[in-house]
């Protein structure tokens, strides 16, 4: 996976995109050497896994995908607005015969 980390400067000091690779490190790995991490606000240029197809790309097909429900006031609401309505065109009705 090619890498672009925006704030390169301010992590790595990286100045072009860079390979990453999967694997385990130690826990003390200094920051710089953290071969396989990748941190927020990176851009992936390439890979395996890019868009929909990552992680987060899963979790956003998931709600998307999630119907929504009404609540109990959106119901009571819609009932009240639906007789509101037939009431005004039966009004409207009654003025104009």
């Amino acid at each position: 996976m090619k890498v672009e980390i925006p704030t390169r400067e301010l992590v790595t000091g990286e100045a072009v995109p860079v390979d990453k690779k999967e694997g385990t490190i130690e826990n003390k790995t200094e920051l710089a050497n953290r071969y396989n991490m990748v941190y927020s606000s990176t851009f992936v240029t390439n890979g395996t896994a890019t868009g929909m197809d990552t992680e987060i790309g899963k979790i956003a097909q998931m709600m998307n995908e999630i119907k929504e429900k009404k609540t109990p006031l959106q119901i009571r609401l819609d009932r009240f607005s639906k007789n509101l309505a037939i009431g005004i065109i039966g009004i409207c009705i009654l003025v104009f015969i």
